[in-house]
């Protein structure tokens, strides 16, 4: 009978050891699983979120706190990259405006030059124009000159031929009067007798 006494507390000994060991299996796992669910929690927030700013609040010594340490480290060093990809994008930005700007300013020249040019052209073709009509007068007034010149010459021509008849009608004027005094002479002698 005490045998028997003695296996029944054994046996409700070794039942209260095995329901302390459940009991801290259960707590421990419990308490694990609290702790990985509240570090998925705070992943899938940033992750739905886009919010780099979120961190993990675990608390501990254990491996679990080891990578949620991590995982801060991790995100502050996105948090820091992204920030500064944004600064490098607000530069990069304003720089492109400067240069679109400047393009502008160098089209609007080169639309000022392309006008400056085409008055420039123009006024090249009216001076072309002008000079031609200059050269067309010019060449009349030659041709007007070289008409001048040739009647010129036609009337020296007229001019000497008339002195050459005035000189013979001279010439013919003398031997008339010479045959009009031997003439008189005749009559003279005609009417003495």
């Amino acid at each position: 009978q005490r045998d028997e006494k003695m296996a029944s507390i054994k046996q409700a000994i070794t039942a209260f050891i095995l329901v302390v060991i459940f009991a801290l299996i259960w707590q421990i796992s419990r308490s694990i699983n609290v702790r990985v669910g509240s570090l998925l929690a705070t992943i899938k927030n940033i992750s739905e979120s886009n919010n780099m700013g979120l961190r993990s609040d675990l608390a501990g010594k254990d491996e679990l706190f080891d990578i949620s340490h991590h995982l801060n480290d991790l995100l502050e060093k996105l948090e820091r990259l992204i920030h500064n990809t944004q600064e490098k994008s607000m530069q990069l930005t304003a720089s492109t405006d400067n240069m679109h700007r400047e393009l502008e300013g160098v089209m609007e020249q080169f639309h000022a030059q392309t006008d400056h040019t085409a008055s420039m052209a123009t006024a090249v073709q009216q001076m072309v124009a002008t000079i031609g009509e200059i050269s067309e007068s010019t060449s009349v007034a030659v041709e007007g000159v070289h008409q001048a010149a040739t009647n010129a010459e036609q009337g020296r021509s007229v001019v000497e031929m008339t002195v050459t008849n005035v000189g013979q009608l001279t010439g013919i004027l003398s031997n008339s009067q010479q045959s009009i005094g031997s003439l008189n002479q005749h009559v003279d002698k005609i009417g003495g007798a």
